[in-house]
Parts: C-alpha cells; sequence; structure tokens
C-alpha cells in the first residue's frame, strides 16, 4: 500500500506510539485522524502536527460502541473514505488479582479490548470498500501471562483470537488483517500505570537497552501495512521472547518466577533501609 490520498484513524494517537505513527504516517502522504479521551491532549497533539489540510482530531472513548461508529462516520463524512484503522489505545494495571478492584479490571479489559473491537466493527463495511488495513496493536505480552498483569495480558492475548477470528470471517473481502507485537517502549515522561485501586502512577523504570523508540515502533506499524504482513514482533528480545513463549513455555514461567522473586526482595530490602 501506498500511502498517499489514504486516510487512517488511530486510536490512542495523542501520544506515545499513536502519535509516532501519525507523523510517520503524514510523512507518507497519509491523511490521519488522531482520538483520544482527552481534548487538551489532542488539541496539543494537532498543534505538533501542524497540518490542518490533512489531520483531524476525534474526543471519544473507543469503549462506548456508540462513540467509535461516530468516529468512523465523522471520518469518512471529512475525507470520504477510510483505507486503514490502527486500534492502539490502551491502558496498564499492575497489580495482584487479588488486590485490584474489579472495576480497575474491567476498565482496562475493556480498553484494550472492546477499543480495539468496537472501532474494527465499524470500520469494516468501509475497508472492504477501499480493500484497506485493520491493524491491531497487542504486545508481547500477549504471548504469556506476566504476573501483577493479568488484565493487561489477558486483553491482549484476546486480541490475536479477534485478529484470527475476523482472517477467516473476512477471506475474500480484500481487508488486510495485521496484529503488531511491540516489546518494551520508550515511555513518555508523564507515563503511568493504573494501581489496584486505579489511581496513576509511574511505570517502573527500564534500562535504555531494552527499549526501542517510539519512532522504530511506528516505522515497523507502517512497514506492516505496506507490505500487508499478518503479524510483526518488535524488537530482538521481543522476538526471543515470543520464541521461547512458543517453544519452551516452561522455561518462560520459571524466568517469570526467579524475576519476580528478585524484584520481591529488593523492594523489601529497600524497605529495611533507615530513613
Amino acid at each position: 500500500m501506498e500511502f498517499s490520498n489514504k486516510v487512517v484513524i488511530i486510536t490512542g494517537s495523542s501520544t506515545g506510539i499513536g502519535f509516532a505513527t501519525a507523523q510517520k504516517l503524514l510523512e507518507h502522504g497519509a491523511s490521519v485522524v488522531l482520538n483520544g479521551r482527552s481534548t487538551e491532549r489532542l488539541h496539543s497533539a494537532m498543534e505538533r502536527l501542524g497540518n490542518r489540510e490533512r489531520t483531524m482530531a476525534i474526543a471519544c472513548d473507543v469503549t462506548d460502541p456508540v462513540g467509535s461508529r461516530k468516529m468512523v462516520e465523522d471520518t469518512v463524512a471529512r475525507f470520504g473514505r477510510l483505507d486503514v484503522l490502527i486500534t492502539n489505545a490502551a491502558l496498564v494495571s499492575n497489580a495482584k488479582l487479588a488486590d485490584i478492584d474489579p472495576a480497575v479490571f474491567k476498565k482496562v479489559f475493556d480498553a484494550n479490548l472492546f477499543g480495539s473491537v468496537f472501532p474494527a466493527k465499524y470500520a469494516v463495511p468501509h475497508l472492504e470498500r477501499s480493500k484497506g488495513s485493520l491493524v491491531f496493536i497487542s504486545s508481547v505480552a500477549g504471548f504469556h501471562g506476566i504476573p501483577e498483569n493479568v488484565p493487561y495480558c489477558a486483553s491482549k492475548m484476546a486480541i490475536t483470537a479477534v485478529a484470527q477470528s475476523l482472517r477467516t470471517e473476512l477471506d475474500g473481502t480484500g481487508i488486510h488483517i495485521g496484529v503488531v507485537y511491540p516489546g518494551f517502549t520508550e515511555n513518555e515522561e508523564n507515563k503511568s500505570v493504573l494501581d489496584a485501586s486505579g489511581r496513576d502512577k509511574p511505570v517502573a523504570h527500564r534500562p535504555a537497552w531494552m527499549q526501542q523508540s517510539r519512532e522504530q515502533v511506528a516505522n515497523s506499524i507502517v512497514r506492516l501495512i505496506k507490505n500487508r504482513r499478518k503479524k510483526a514482533v518488535l524488537s530482538p528480545i521481543g522476538k526471543l521472547y515470543a520464541a521461547l513463549c512458543r517453544f519452551s513455555p516452561g522455561l518462560v514461567a520459571f524466568s517469570l518466577k526467579i524475576s519476580r522473586r528478585r524484584m520481591k526482595s529488593m523492594f523489601e530490602d529497600k524497605s529495611k533501609d533507615p530513613v
């Protein structure tokens, strides 16, 4: 696919990977629709993109089917078509299942699964007309469950099932369906996750060598769409992790246990430090 005169919706694109992907697609000649829940963040993102002729911002909650439908309809009303939908909106929590508020679990699961399914549902008829692309942003956390991340991992695993089902369901329509599995990605300074009660808390520190830049991830997403590939597992660490999850899941489970014990021990040692 060449992107000149193509129209792309990217959910969760006021910051992070979504915004970086919007920048790349604009450079390739596409018209881009940004989406998020915060009008203020979307306004800031539009200012940073600086191309009002080929950009549009739609504030809505994509876990709401009414909002998702209106987002697609408003896009087609403005640009006359839809060629690509990238479902990137997501939430992350970090808490034990026994501790997490059920409302927080549901909020994360809804954002990651229904926030992909509902926009896809209303985009499919338009993508069929354009023979376009439906791209789901999953995560390498969707290959194997990670402790204290149950709703995130479960919802990202479910994304793969959605894509697999749709490939069969939409066979012969000309729609390309792809799934991108990012690993650790460089976060913006204000990036946070939800704790057990739903309050924001900073993302845990990650060594720089483990992370890809947002621009690298965006480039991979663009390549997947251009080449109409079924999936892309990102970063050398992510590819290794995916291979281990497939061929040696027992080793992955053992490694996660050891890692969790070390982290727990580290935090316990810190708590004993004198004030």
